[in-house]
C-alpha cells in the first residue's frame, strides 16, 4: 500500500503546513501516527502559521486543544 498523495496535488494552494498534519494522521504504521492531542496541537500550530485571511471568518485561531481536560490526560 502506498502513501496517499498530498492534498496539494488536487487542491493547488492548499497550505503545506496543514497538508503535512493530515498526512501524518494517515501514516500506514499506526505507531507512527500522532495521538489525538498531538494531532490537535499540530493542527493548531499549522493554522496559526497561516496568513490571517486563511485562518477563518474572524481570523481567530484555537485558544486551547479541544481534547484537553478531564479524562484526556
Amino acid at each position: 500500500m502506498k502513501a496517499p498523495p498530498p492534498l496539494r496535488e488536487r487542491l493547488p494552494g492548499f497550505p503545506e503546513s496543514v497538508d503535512s498534519v493530515v498526512l501524518s494522521a494517515l501514516e500506514k504504521d499506526p505507531a507512527q501516527r500522532p495521538t489525538m492531542n498531538q494531532l490537535a496541537e499540530r493542527f493548531r500550530e499549522a493554522v496559526e502559521a497561516l496568513p490571517e485571511s486563511l485562518q477563518g471568518k474572524s481570523g481567530s485561531t484555537f485558544s486551547s486543544s479541544p481534547f484537553s481536560g478531564a479524562g484526556n490526560e
